[in-house]
C-alpha cells in the first residue's frame, strides 16, 4: 500500500513538473503552485486545478479517473479565468477545460460523500484522439 501511494505521488510530481512549463504558453500567463493540485497567477485572476490519472485499460480504449473536490470548485470560482487540467496518462495528453464549461457538468457526475470528505468522480474514456466524459445514468456523455 505504501509503495503504491509513493508511486502515485511520484507519478503526479513528475507529470506536474513536465506539464506546468507548458501552461504559460497555452494560457498566456505565469502560474504559481499554491497546493498539490492548485496553480494560479501572481494576481490570482487565473486559476488551474491539475488532476492526473494513470491509463487504465478498458474495452475499446483507455479509461482515466479523477477526483474533483468541492474546495477545488470554490478555488476556481474565485478567479476571473479558471481551468481544469486533466492529465491523461502522460504529459503528452492534457485536457485543458475552461471551468465555466466544466462547472455545470458536475451535476451529471457521480459523487462520493463520506463524513471526512466528498468528491465528484470524473471519468474520461479515450479512444484514438477522441476523449469522452462519462457521467452518471441519465446524463449525457460529453466529447
Amino acid at each position: 500500500m505504501g509503495q503504491a501511494l509513493e508511486s502515485r505521488n511520484s507519478f503526479r510530481s513528475t507529470f506536474t513538473m513536465r506539464v506546468q512549463p507548458e501552461w504559460p504558453k497555452q494560457l498566456g500567463i505565469r502560474l504559481v503552485r499554491r497546493s498539490r493540485a492548485t496553480y494560479d497567477s501572481p494576481e490570482a485572476d487565473l486559476a488551474v486545478i491539475c488532476a492526473v490519472s494513470r491509463e487504465h485499460p478498458a474495452a475499446g480504449g483507455t479509461f482515466f479517473w479523477y477526483a474533483f473536490h468541492p474546495h477545488q470548485r470554490e478555488a476556481l470560482r474565485k478567479a476571473a479565468r479558471s481551468y481544469v487540467a486533466l492529465g491523461c496518462g502522460s504529459e503528452a495528453v492534457v485536457l485543458l477545460i475552461p471551468f465555466q464549461d466544466f462547472d455545470p457538468w458536475l451535476d451529471g457526475m457521480n459523487m462520493t460523500k463520506k463524513e471526512e470528505r466528498e468528491y465528484w468522480h470524473v471519468h474520461i474514456f479515450g479512444e484514438e484522439q477522441k476523449y469522452v466524459l462519462h457521467r452518471k445514468k441519465g446524463s449525457n456523455e460529453l466529447t
